[in-house]
């Protein structure tokens, strides 16, 4: 049978304990005075009663799968690779730690601790936001674009606006990526759209500000 744990003390538990170890009190009269039990207050009062060391770290309970530094890793890892799946990270963090110091006796690390551990970073497992795919040179010169005609207003009034789209008939699959609390439009978190490959029906219309004149077209998959 599993022994019990220690009981959890408040904090003005604790600043009564040690108040009365600095009056001197022993460790049976502070747990009648508080109604505890003298193992219980034996701990915080084997601290209190250390003379100006540092606290002693509390090393019971299970360690925690992941050490800090690989923590670090994991976090790295996912920021890199933002669509891998928790089977490729754990994979690559398992990879890290049996060529760390440590060598082939670290045990590789599981798909739930990995899962787990993400999650524990502020990371979700979110749908990626799409857009449309453009290069970086069509990105220079749409900008370029821009700025040449940014001082147009009176031009505009007889340009005709002429755009398309294609609607999905069926969705494809779509891989899910990590990302935390607004960063869904991050750039390494969007999922990059293509007009090939898929099941759709293209729509296509203009129109110009002067004389209200229309056109609207239909296209088929």
């Amino acid at each position: 049978m599993a022994g019990k744990g220690r009981t959890p003390l408040t904090p003005q538990q604790v600043d009564a304990i040690r108040i009365m170890v600095a009056n001197k009190k022993s460790n049976g009269a502070i747990a009648t005075s508080l109604g505890l039990k003298k193992s219980t207050v034996a701990y915080v009062a084997a601290i209190a009663r250390r003379p100006n060391g540092p606290a002693r770290k509390d090393n019971r309970g299970r360690p925690k799968a992941l050490s800090e530094r690989e923590l670090r890793g994991l976090r790295r890892l996912v920021k890199d690779v933002p669509f891998a799946s928790v089977a490729d990270i754990a994979e690559k963090l398992s990879a890290e730690r049996t060529s760390a110091a440590a060598g082939p006796s670290l045990r590789p690390v599981p798909v739930y601790t990995v899962r787990r551990a993400v999650k524990g970073l502020g990371l979700s497992s979110c749908a990626p936001a799409k857009k449309p795919f453009v290069s970086p040179a069509n990105m220079v010169k749409r900008m370029q674009w821009g700025k040449h005609h940014e001082s147009w207003t009176y031009y505009w009034a007889f340009v005709f606006f002429s755009d398309e789209s294609s609607f999905l008939v069926r969705q494809p699959q779509a891989r899910r990526v990590w990302q935390q609390s607004g960063q869904r439009y991050t750039s390494a978190n969007l999922r990059r759209t293509f007009k090939s490959g898929r099941e759709s029906v293209m729509s296509g219309g203009g129109s110009r500000r002067l004389g209200a004149r229309r056109w609207c077209g239909w296209g088929g998959p």
